[in-house]
């Protein structure tokens, strides 16, 4: 989905494992666990707390001017316990594209969603499925944690939250439960959907299809408190193992550093998707003179 990000810069690393988020936090965990060699990697501020303690702070390593020009919550979004151990590179949050040619209208709220006989996909496995119920709980006025961090995944909100994910997944293709994001654009390109929520990324595969001038996009939906968009923030992350080598660690430093700059943001053009959203940073620039280096090995997602 976000392949577009990596093709200004993919001459200059060796990228060792390239895969879907889920598949990439698996490996990534597998390759920690055996000391094998990653210098930089693709994470998300959601999985930076179970990774901490293979990453390196970055406060000391990446000049404070460059995290100035930086959203702020993106920021805050990568500091777990206060440490920025991963740098925001774009900030992911969904947008609700619909069939103009089937439906009449895009629903506003989950409430008309649910009443409605419009098929809508969704992600059914894993992360997706509980940022989808995260929406659904939230959005009614529920929690998913305490003050405290303690789940309270209990009560009218979830039980409401789950009656109507099985409506919803009822109506849906039979494959549903084995979706993970892309599966669900491919669906609303196929046309087995009528409408789903996608990310930034999925906007190139959307505009490059036959479908595009049937689909339009909208603002997700609304839960009867408020609405709730399930989002968050890729970011670039270096190991601490990385560090041991002083070139290596200013290697991946560099790298790090030229991603998240956004000194002259500008849009991207790209077939295979636009590269941020609101906040985040366009502009790639080219790698610091000096830092290319083809031991600077990277996990991408």
């Amino acid at each position: 989905m976000y392949d577009s990000l990596y093709e200004p810069f993919i001459d200059d690393v060796d990228v060792v494992v390239h895969a879907d988020h889920p598949t990439l936090n698996r490996r990534v965990a597998e390759m920690l666990a055996a000391g094998e060699r990653i210098d930089v990697l693709s994470t998300h501020g959601k999985y930076t707390p179970s990774q901490a303690a293979w990453l390196r702070p970055l406060d000391a390593l990446l000049d404070a001017s460059t995290i100035a020009t930086l959203a702020p919550r993106a920021v805050d979004l990568c500091r777990p316990r206060g440490a920025l151990l991963c740098a925001p590179r774009n900030i992911d949050v969904r947008t609700l594209w619909w069939r103009t040619d089937r439906m009449d209208a895009a629903p506003d709220t989950w409430a008309s969603l649910g009443t409605s006989a419009a098929v809508f996909g969704f992600t059914g496995r894993e992360s997706g499925l509980f940022g989808l119920f995260f929406e659904l709980v939230v959005g009614s006025g529920g929690s998913l944690f305490d003050a405290e961090g303690r789940p309270t995944m209990t009560g009218p909100e979830a039980d409401a939250a789950v009656a109507l994910l099985c409506d919803l997944a009822a109506r849906a293709p039979v494959e549903l439960p084995d979706w993970h994001y892309d599966d669900v654009d491919a669906a609303l390109l196929d046309g087995r959907i009528d409408c789903a929520a996608a990310w930034p990324g999925g906007f190139g595969p959307i505009r490059a299809s036959s479908v595009y001038g049937v689909l339009a996009p909208a603002p997700y939906f609304a839960g009867p408190s408020t609405r709730v968009s399930y989002s968050g923030v890729h970011a670039w992350a270096i190991r601490r193992r990385a560090a041991t080598s002083t070139a290596r660690s200013s290697s991946s430093r560099a790298f790090a550093r030229s991603r998240c700059t956004s000194a002259r943001p500008q849009p991207v053009a790209s077939r295979r998707a636009p590269t941020c959203s609101p906040h985040s940073n366009p502009w790639t620039p080219p790698m610091p003179p000096g830092s290319r280096s083809p031991a600077t090995r990277l996990i991408t997602r």
